[in-house]
């Protein structure tokens, strides 16, 4: 079972998010996020396989809680997933150590596909 952490401010995003991974038989949802500081506390709590993290939220952003994740969970794989289709944004989340970046309007069936990839990375 490949365990996932869900980090994104917007409540609709992350419930969405749980329902469809609640459909799949080899990933589980084990914590979600509001922000990119309780994204770091969850991981040191649940140890996810993989962490789904948005880019843009308050307290700290999915860069900045990327970079520390990484640091102290080094095992744990991080997929930004944002609303961004930025060059610049996507050159700063590899720097900071995510292993993929994927767009909000890509087909679920990407997500679940780099969520098995980056498990078989941890």
């Amino acid at each position: 079972m490949i365990r996932v952490l869900l980090a994104d401010d917007h409540p609709t995003v992350r419930q969405a998010l749980q329902q469809l991974l609640a459909g799949v038989h080899d990933i589980e949802c084990v914590a979600t996020a509001a922000n990119g500081a309780d994204a770091v506390e969850q991981t040191r709590r649940h140890n996810p396989d993989v962490v789904i993290m948005d880019i843009s939220m308050p307290i700290l952003d999915g860069i900045a809680a990327t970079t520390l994740i990484r640091n102290h969970h080094p095992n744990t794989q991080i997929i930004i997933f944002s609303g961004a289709a930025s060059p610049d944004l996507q050159n700063k989340a590899t720097n900071a150590g995510a292993t993929a970046y994927l767009l909000k309007d890509d087909h679920p069936h990407k997500l679940l596909t780099a969520i098995r990839n980056a498990a078989t990375n941890a």
